[in-house]
């Protein structure tokens, strides 16, 4: 590699947290249906309200954060009134049954130990997972891995994105808030589409883990299981 890599950008799910998308996906939305649809919502309304607010977050311009995409698409199919239960799902993500979303991951220690051996280094480090979810719900996340908000400087959550997963515009954003060159960036993530493809049109280095990747591997230039990662990453550093 022509330049030692000064900071790595992790994706979440499926990279850092062992878990199956899909899985996780139907485990959670269940999860929040059995929360939010008996205060008044019927569920196939509010799972079409929930994934168009996706939608607009992901088809985001950069006018506005992430969380007014959503909660203005969100609120336009199910009513203004829908604003009035942020704070149940905020419980839901912080201290609800969210958490109980757990059981469909796998235990990753090797996760702790990677993250250790770069903050010893001094390396710097992002949560570069995709910033669909409020920043609660990624504290969550995290814990499932073993790891905590603060061992990242910078983490992608709906409130402080504009931009999400395939657009490079989410990559540059990260640079920008956190003043790094992709030149001394590595991201690592599971997906060619969202982790890949995009960071490296910035020219940001990157690393496909395996294990539960996502689309064309062939297409990755650097590819491995966790552990393959962490060696590569420890020697480049």
């Amino acid at each position: 590699m022509e330049n030692k890599i000064k900071a790595v950008l992790f994706d979440m799910d499926g990279t850092l947290v062992r878990m199956d998308d899909k899985e996780f996906t139907e485990n959670y939305l269940a999860r929040l249906c059995a929360v939010i649809c008996p205060l008044g919502y019927g569920k196939e309304a509010f799972l079409r309200a929930v994934w168009a607010g996706v939608e607009a977050m992901v088809g985001n311009d950069g006018q506005v954060p992430n969380s007014t995409r959503f909660w203005d698409t969100f609120s336009a199919l199910l009513g203004e009134e829908i604003r009035a239960r942020m704070p149940v799902f905020e419980h839901f993500y912080s201290k609800g049954d969210f958490l109980l979303t757990r059981e469909i991951t796998k235990p990753n220690p090797k996760a702790r130990i990677l993250l250790d051996r770069l903050h010893e280094k001094g390396v710097r480090t992002v949560l570069a997972t995709n910033p669909l979810l409020p920043e609660c719900a990624q504290a969550t996340r995290l814990s499932w891995a073993d790891l905590t908000p603060d061992d990242f400087e910078w983490i992608s959550h709906y409130d402080n994105s504009y931009f999400c997963k395939p657009s490079p515009e989410y990559y540059r954003e990260i640079l920008t808030n956190t003043g790094l060159s992709a030149c001394e960036c590595l991201m690592v993530g599971n997906s060619v589409s969202e982790d890949v493809l995009p960071a490296e049109q910035l020219g940001i280095k990157t690393f496909l883990v395996t294990e539960y990747a996502a689309g064309d591997v062939n297409m990755a230039p650097r590819k491995g299981d966790f552990t393959q990662m962490m060696d590569f990453v420890m020697e480049n550093i």
